[in-house]
């Protein structure tokens, strides 16, 4: 599976604005970068505002990703298997600092 070709939809161009409020929900495949361009952190989530607004106002969530990150991207995917197969599968191509390492 080539992850890197996808179309990504930038949702925002800095963590700290308001994200944009459109179709944002259902089966969501985020990445955040920072300001050099490299991926932090990949995700999945069904509601991409609410997750966003996890890492903003959650102790537990690792303060570094809202300070470095500048740009978040998202896609729609169709099921959540794919959704769950391609965060997998992109997390283990690009390698996000912020991620638990997979296989």
């Amino acid at each position: 599976m080539n992850i890197i070709n996808v179309n990504w939809n930038k949702m925002t161009e800095s963590f700290g604005k308001r994200p944009y409020r459109g179709g944002t929900r259902g089966h969501n495949l985020y990445m955040m970068k920072n300001n050099k361009g490299e991926v932090i952190r990949i995700g999945a989530c069904t509601n991409l505002n609410s997750r966003m607004s996890t890492y903003k106002n959650h102790p537990q969530e690792d303060p570094r990703i809202c300070k470095e990150t500048t740009t978040i991207e998202y896609m729609l995917v169709k099921s959540r298997e794919l959704l769950l197969e391609m965060e997998k599968e992109a997390i283990r191509h690009l390698r996000p600092i912020y991620n638990l390492r997979v296989g």
